[in-house]
C-alpha cells in the first residue's frame, strides 16, 4: 500500500528536506490526542506546522537551527498524549513565552491511519504529526480547555 503524499510536501522540498522527512516516526497515538489552539477553532492559524505558524505571524520560525532534523520537526503540528501533558509544557514557557507563542485553548481529537504518521512521544508527552494530502483536523477536534497564559 503506497502512503498519501504528505500535505506540506512542497515544504519539505524548500527546505531541502524531503529525502528525511518526515523523520524519527512512532506509532499512532491511540484515543485522544491534544493540541495548543487559538480561539475559535477555525482560526486560519490552528494545525499549521510550527514553521508556518510562526511565518504567517512575522516571526523567525522556532526549529530555526540548519540542521536538516530540526528543519523537518519544524514543518510539523505539534500534539500531546494527554490535556495534562499540553498544560504542563504550557506552562513551563515563561510568561513572555506564553503570550507570545499566540495560543489560548487546548482542542482535543482522535487521528486516524489515513491522516498523517506521527513522531515519537517525548517523555513530556509531546509529538510531532506530519498530515497527509486533504485531511482537515479542524473537522474532528473540539476546544476542551482555556490556557493560562498570564503567569
Amino acid at each position: 500500500m503506497t502512503m498519501p503524499p504528505y500535505k506540506y510536501l512542497t515544504l519539505f522540498k524548500a527546505l531541502d528536506i524531503e529525502e528525511m522527512c518526515p523523520c524519527e516516526l512512532g506509532p499512532l497515538q491511540k484515543g485522544k490526542v491534544y493540541r495548543w489552539v487559538r480561539f475559535p477553532l477555525s482560526h486560519e492559524l490552528n494545525f499549521l506546522p510550527n514553521r508556518l505558524y510562526d511565518e504567517r505571524r512575522g516571526y523567525t520560525p522556532r526549529m530555526n537551527d540548519t540542521a536538516d532534523r530540526a528543519k523537518c520537526l519544524g514543518c510539523a503540528l505539534s500534539m500531546f498524549t494527554s490535556l495534562r501533558a499540553a498544560q504542563t509544557v504550557f506552562n513551563s514557557l515563561s510568561p513572555s513565552g506564553r503570550q507570545g507563542i499566540g495560543y489560548t485553548h487546548i482542542a482535543a481529537g482522535v487521528l486516524d491511519e489515513g491522516d498523517g504518521v506521527c513522531g515519537k512521544s517525548d517523555e513530556r508527552g509531546h509529538f510531532t504529526f506530519y498530515e497527509y494530502e486533504g485531511v482537515d483536523l479542524r473537522q474532528r477536534f473540539e476546544i476542551v480547555a482555556q490556557l493560562a497564559i498570564a503567569a
